[in-house]
């Protein structure tokens, strides 16, 4: 009776430390609503700019159900939101570069330091309200056709993927940058989002 007791005891307080540790990396994980003034906001999880908005989501086109882009619409108004670098909705980040019709935010496709969009200069189209349900965090995987996998480097700034800015980028993962200089041959979208993946994935601690 005892015996059986004591691994009682310790089955439940096995479950609990889980519990714990299980809260606390989903903690981690909850991105912050608000609007970004710099790049080292985004990478704090620490909008400095806290206000209410609905957003807007963009599709890459007809078919193709991808969420690329976003625009935000504030609920009062607020001086202090004057072209911020980004905004998040509390499931989506989005940066702002190269303005379209309505719309100058494009989501960040990928977690961690050096997450990429997929760009794209033509129009866009708006998402309507049954697609705003298949937003998430989750990495895209598929690439629409005529789009360009453009990255955010560690200036903030976002950039074409080359050769250059990928070894820049992999720099302090030295056997993921090795693996690369082996493998590269032409940078193609599939490509740098393979590699992309695999340093967020790194930095994560997943590997």
């Amino acid at each position: 009776m005892k015996r059986t007791y004591i691994i009682l005891c310790t089955i439940l307080l096995c479950m609990q430390c889980f519990a714990q540790n299980d809260s606390n990396s989903t903690a981690t994980t909850v991105l912050k609503k608000g609007f970004y003034k710099s790049y080292q906001e985004y990478l704090d999880n620490n909008p400095s700019i806290i206000a209410d908005f609905t957003t807007k989501l963009y599709r890459a086109n007809k078919k193709d159900t991808t969420i690329i882009a976003g625009s935000y619409d504030l609920t009062t108004p607020n001086k202090d939101i004057k072209k911020p670098w980004g905004f998040c909705d509390g499931e989506n980040v989005f940066i702002r570069y190269w303005s379209l019709t309505g719309n100058d935010y494009w989501k960040f496709q990928l977690p961690g330091p050096h997450p990429y969009i997929l760009f794209k200069q033509k129009t866009i189209i708006a998402s309507g309200a049954p697609l705003v349900a298949l937003t998430s965090a989750a990495i895209t995987t598929a690439i629409p056709a005529g789009f360009d996998a453009m990255v955010i480097t560690k200036s903030g700034k976002v950039k074409h993927v080359g050769k250059k800015v990928m070894r820049s980028i992999l720099a302090d993962q030295p056997a993921l940058l090795a693996e690369f200089k082996k493998e590269v041959k032409v940078m193609s979208n599939s490509f740098r989002i393979k590699y992309l993946k695999m340093y967020s994935e790194a930095v994560a601690g997943k590997k």
